[in-house]
C-alpha cells in the first residue's frame, strides 16, 4: 500500500462523519500526492531503446514530424532510418511546412557528411527553420568550406535566428586548422558586422564567438587582433545593455591577453556583482591571475562573485585551487561555495590524510545545505563516491527530503529498505488543495516584465502540481522583482531564481509531470537540476527545442507577447505575475 493510499484509508476510517464532499476532496490530494510515485513515462520514451529500424517506425509513423523530432534519439544502430525520407520531405517545397522543419530537424543532428553541398543550399531555403538547422548542421560537419557560405548569407538574410546560428557555426569552423588558408576562410568580417547590429541578442551570440575562438583564429594578423580586441573593449565599456559588457569581458580578456591583467583595479570595485564574476572567471580562465587576485575575488563581499571565482579555479593551472576550496569549506556556509568546494575536492588527487579530513568536510556541508537544495547536494554525493563513504550514502538513501539525491545515493549502495520515488513534504499538500482548485478550470498567466507582458495558458489539465506550484508562487507575489537570470540566445528565457545566479529556490521541490506536449516558441517548462528538482525556476523557449520534450515538464504556452519575449535580454526582470482562474 503506498502512502497516499494509506492517507485516503485513515483519513477516512478515523472520520466517519466526514461530508461526502469533503471525502471527494481528500482523495483528490491523495491522488496528486501520488503521482511522484505513479508517473508516467513521456509518450515516446520508447524510442531512446528502439533497436531496430522496424520498432522504431512502429514508434513514429511516417506523416507525423514526431517522426523527425525524435527520430534521432534511436540508438545508433537505428537512428538513420528515415534518413532518405528526411532528405526527400525538406527538399521538397510543397511538402507542410511542420514536416520541412521536422525533417531540418532530424538532418541537423545527424549531420550527414555526404549532405554538405545539400546543407549549404538550404541556406538560402525562404523557411529560416530550415535555414537555421542547415547552418547548425555545417558546423556540426567542421568542414572549413562552409565559412565563405555562411558569411555571404549572413549578408543575404535579415532574421535574427539565422545570424545567431550562423555565427555559432562559425565559431566552431574559423578555429579548425586550415580555415586561414581557405578562400574567405576569415570569419572576422562576419563577428565584426554583428557587433555592428542594434539586436543585443546577434552581439552577444558574436562576443561569445570571439571568447571561445580567442587565438585560435588568425584575425587578419596582429594588427586585426589588435583591432578586434579594441572593438570588443569598447563594447565591454559602453554598451547600454550590462549582459553584453558581462559577455565582453572573456572575449577581451581572449584576444588581448596580455593587457587583462591591467583591468583588475577597474573590476574588483565594479558595483555590479554580475560584471566581478564575469571578469574573476576570464581572468582566472587565461591564467592572468595572480596570488594577490585571486585573494581578492575569494574574498569579494558577494558569495555569487566568490563561486564564480571558486568554479573558474577549478581548471586552472597556476592556482591551488584545492587550498582555495579548503578554505571555503573551512569559513563558509553559502550552499553553492559549498558544493563548489566539494567539486574542486572531487577532481583533485587527494592523499590518505586529505580523503580523511575531506570525508569530515563532506559531512559538515551536507548539514550546512537546505534540505531542499538537489543542486548543491549532488556535490556531496559525487565526492562521498570518491571517498568510499559508503555507511553516509546509505543514511542518504534512505532519509534525504529529495528524491533525486535519494536515488543518486541509491545507485552506488545496496540499500534494504523502502527507497520510495515520493516528494513527502507540506508545500506539495498545500499545492495539492490548489490542483484540486483548478481542475477543469481555464487558467491564464500574465508576467509583466520591464519590458512588456507575456500572456500564458497554462495547462493545470496535463501539469496539475506545476501549475498549481507556479499559481500559489505568483499569488504569493514571489517573482515580483526577480530578474532573468539566464537568456540564451534562439533558446531559452530563464527566471525565478531569488539568488538571481540560477542556483535558488522556493525552498521545496516537486514532481516532474511529463507529458505529450512539444517545446515550441513559447513554451514555457520547468527548470530541474534532476528528476523531481523543480521548483520556482521556469523557462520559456524562443523557438522550437524538442530536445527537451519529455524531459522538462511543459505547463503552459505563450499566446501574447512574442515581441516581448525577443526583447528580454539578461538582466531584465519580472514586475509581477497576475494569475487570473476561471470561474466555475
Amino acid at each position: 500500500m503506498t502512502r497516499s493510499t494509506l492517507l485516503v484509508v485513515v483519513l477516512v476510517l478515523a472520520s466517519p462523519l466526514l461530508h461526502a464532499q469533503e471525502k471527494v476532496e481528500i482523495e483528490k490530494i491523495a491522488r496528486y500526492l501520488a503521482r511522484d510515485e505513479q508517473t508516467p513515462d513521456w509518450e515516446f520514451a520508447a524510442v531512446e531503446k528502439a533497436g531496430s529500424k522496424e520498432r522504431l517506425a512502429e514508434l513514429l509513423p511516417a506523416g507525423r514530424p514526431s517522426r523527425f523530432l525524435y527520430g534521432w534519439r534511436a540508438p545508433k544502430e537505428s537512428r538513420e532510418a528515415f534518413l532518405d525520407e528526411a532528405w526527400t520531405i525538406v527538399l521538397d517545397d510543397a511538402a507542410a511546412e511542420a514536416m520541412r522543419r521536422a525533417a531540418s530537424y532530424y538532418l541537423m543532428r545527424l549531420a550527414p557528411r555526404d549532405g554538405f553541398e545539400r546543407f549549404i543550399a538550404l541556406l538560402g531555403d525562404p523557411d529560416v527553420e530550415v535555414a537555421g538547422n542547415a547552418a547548425r548542421a555545417l558546423g556540426t560537419l567542421r568542414d572549413v568550406r562552409a565559412i565563405i557560405a555562411l558569411d555571404g548569407f549572413m549578408l543575404a538574410r535579415k532574421e535574427r535566428v539565422f545570424h545567431i546560428r550562423a555565427l555559432r557555426a562559425l565559431a566552431v569552423l574559423a578555429g579548425l586548422d586550415g580555415a586561414a588558408k581557405e578562400p574567405g576562410g576569415d570569419a572576422a568580417r562576419a563577428f565584426a558586422a554583428a557587433l555592428r547590429t542594434e539586436d543585443p541578442q546577434i552581439r552577444r551570440t558574436a562576443l561569445e564567438g570571439i571568447a571561445a575562438l580567442g587565438a585560435k583564429h588568425d584575425w587578419g594578423g596582429e594588427k586585426g587582433r589588435r583591432g578586434m580586441a579594441t572593438f570588443v573593449y569598447a563594447l565591454l565599456a559602453e554598451d547600454p545593455v550590462e549582459d553584453v559588457r558581462a559577455v565582453a569581458i572573456p572575449a577581451y580578456c581572449a584576444l588581448a591577453p596580455e593587457s587583462a591583467p591591467k583591468l583588475a583595479a577597474e573590476f574588483r570595485l565594479h558595483p555590479s556583482w554580475v560584471m566581478r564574476a564575469a571578469f574573476a572567471r576570464a581572468l582566472i580562465a587565461i591564467g592572468g591571475a595572480d596570488e594577490d587576485q585571486v585573494r581578492a575575488f575569494m574574498t569579494d563581499l558577494d558569495a555569487r562573485v566568490r563561486a564564480a571565482a571558486l568554479e573558474a579555479l577549478k581548471d586552472a593551472k597556476n592556482v591551488d585551487a584545492q587550498r582555495w576550496a579548503t578554505a571555503v569549506l573551512e569559513r563558509e556556509d553559502d550552499e553553492v561555495l559549498l558544493a563548489t568546494a566539494l567539486d574542486v575536492l572531487e577532481g583533485s588527487d587527494l592523499d590518505e590524510r586529505g580523503r580523511k579530513t575531506a570525508r569530515d568536510w563532506v559531512e559538515s556541508a551536507y548539514r550546512k545545505m537546505p534540505p531542499a537544495q538537489a543542486e548543491t547536494k549532488q556535490s556531496v554525493v559525487k565526492l562521498a563516491r570518491k571517498l568510499g563513504m559508503q555507511s553516509f550514502l546509505v543514511k542518504l538513501a534512505l532519509s534525504d527530503p529529495e528524491s533525486f539525491i535519494r536515488r543518486m545515493a541509491a545507485e552506488t549502495v545496496v540499500v534494504d529498505g523502502p527507497l520510495g520515488y515520493s516528494v513527502d513534504r507540506k508545500a506539495i499538500a498545500e499545492d495539492a488543495t490548489t490542483c484540486a482548485a483548478l481542475e477543469g478550470r481555464k487558467v491564464t498567466a500574465t508576467i509583466h516584465t520591464n519590458r512588456g507582458d507575456l500572456v500564458l495558458a497554462m495547462r493545470p489539465d496535463l501539469a496539475p502540481i506545476t501549475v498549481a506550484n507556479f499559481v500559489r508562487l505568483a499569488k504569493e507575489g514571489f517573482y515580483a522583482g526577480i530578474r532573468f537570470h539566464r537568456v540564451v540566445p534562439d533558446f531559452v528565457v530563464q527566471a525565478g531564481c531569488p539568488r538571481g545566479d540560477g542556483w535558488g529556490g522556493p525552498g521545496w521541490t516537486i514532481p516532474c509531470e511529463p507529458n505529450a506536449l512539444s517545446y515550441e516558441r513559447g513554451t514555457i517548462g520547468m527548470a530541474l537540476a534532476g528528476r523531481d528538482t523543480g521548483g520556482s525556476q521556469w523557462f520559456i523557449s524562443h523557438g522550437p527545442t524538442p530536445h527537451l520534450d519529455g524531459r522538462y515538464t511543459i505547463f503552459g504556452r505563450m499566446t501574447k507577447g512574442f515581441e516581448v519575449l525577443d526583447a528580454i535580454v539578461q538582466g531584465d526582470w519580472i514586475e509581477s505575475v497576475e494569475v487570473e482562474i476561471e470561474t466555475r
